[in-house]
């Protein structure tokens, strides 16, 4: 995770007060957050830039749409979405995993999570949700 700076994010979205900052993708930025109650949560926020494209919202009202019907204890589940005005985002469950620093530094696939097992593994719902193309990336 990264820290804030100022004026680099907002300091909060929805009732969530962003922590730092996890990662980002094609579609947006992906936060760590914490609820009124103290929950840690991820929120993902589509990038301005791209909410005008014809794809974009469609395909993330898609994403929460999946995440919202999925039931898996190996999945993270959604906790809140905001999808009628902009900024759009959702927040699921926040899930701590080993440091992807750490992994990329070792150069290897893991061999207990070898190549495209993790695909495998996800539940057959979001596997379906996740071969839609798209030129706006991930």
């Amino acid at each position: 995770m990264n820290p804030l700076q100022a004026g680099q994010a907002p300091s909060h979205i929805g009732g969530y007060a962003l922590v730092g900052r996890l990662g980002a993708g094609g579609m947006g930025q992906v936060y760590l957050a914490r609820s009124a109650r103290g929950e840690l949560v991820a929120v993902k926020v589509i990038r301005e830039e791209i909410v005008g494209h014809p794809e974009a919202l469609p395909r993330f009202r898609r994403e929460v749409a999946t995440v919202r019907t999925i039931r898996d204890a190996r999945t993270a589940r959604l906790v809140d979405a905001s999808l009628d005005e902009p900024p759009y985002w959702l927040a699921t469950e926040y899930v701590p995993g080993p440091r992807s620093v750490r992994r990329s530094a070792r150069k290897a696939p893991s061999r207990r999570y070898g190549s495209g097992h993790w695909a495998r593994s996800w539940p057959a719902p979001w596997r379906a949700s996740t071969r839609t193309a798209s030129p706006i990336g991930t």
